[in-house]
């Protein structure tokens, strides 16, 4: 688990002896509800996997290949990997979400132009899709100047595969996939809606001390409804 908080315990173990467990108790309380909520979905997916649906998501994946490899394919195990898949993935996205918003929100003239290039590409009454990314080249290069200036994960830990391998001819395929979800996550948020500052003040920039480049202070933002995306917003509420 990675957080952005510092534990002074690990600095000064004596603490630790006269009671100070804070991010650590809060990490294990963590944890165990972590565990009981990986437990319910693995036997709620081995329960579906049992009465004959495809094998198409990652749980399912490895339940598969419990099967064939049981000793190392275990329940732990694949808690682990789900719930490392899922703490890295979501928090990473959260925060660098979080930066492109206080920079957007900061230079509304940059905001205005990425939803102008939306506008002018996604055919009305309809939402943003995955495939219009890569028509969007002004949206994509907000998300990489975003990353170039606040690096969410500055001091990424070293890792490489244990054998060659390549994914649609790319050698890193997550890292692709990481800005095209994060771009489309953007692009939906601002076609949909106009985003304000909730006072004439900028957005504070300021950095939070820890492995991950976090802001120090979390984003309040105030949004509307676009008056072009109304009537598609309400079908969803009508669902």
């Amino acid at each position: 688990m990675t957080t952005g908080e510092t534990d002074v315990g690990y600095f000064m173990p004596i603490l630790k002896l006269i009671g100070l467990k804070g991010l650590e108790q809060r990490c294990n309380e963590l944890q165990k509800k972590g565990d009981l909520l990986m437990d319910n979905l693995i036997q709620e997916v081995r329960t579906m996997m049992g009465s004959g649906e495809k094998e198409e998501k990652v749980i399912e994946f490895l339940l598969a290949r419990q099967k064939e490899d049981p000793k190392r394919y275990t329940d732990e195990m694949i808690k682990g990997l789900v719930l490392v898949l899922m703490s890295a993935g979501t928090e990473t996205s959260a925060g660098i979400m979080e930066w492109v918003f206080s920079l957007l929100l900061n230079n509304p003239e940059v905001l205005q132009k990425a939803q102008n290039e939306i506008e002018n590409y996604v055919r009305d009454g309809h939402f943003l899709e995955l495939s219009d990314i890569e028509h969007l080249p002004y949206l994509c290069c907000i998300v990489k100047e975003t990353l170039r200036m606040y690096p969410i994960a500055p001091l990424l830990v070293p890792h490489e595969s244990s054998k060659e391998c390549t994914i649609g001819g790319r050698s890193c395929p997550g890292k692709h996939m990481a800005v095209r979800v994060i771009s489309l996550a953007l692009g939906s948020l601002i076609h949909c809606f106009d985003w304000k500052r909730v006072s004439e003040k900028k957005v504070e920039l300021s950095e939070e001390t820890g492995l991950a480049l976090l802001k120090s202070r979390p984003l309040l933002a105030k949004c509307y409804p676009r008056s072009s995306m109304v009537n598609l917003l309400s079908k969803i509420e009508d669902i």
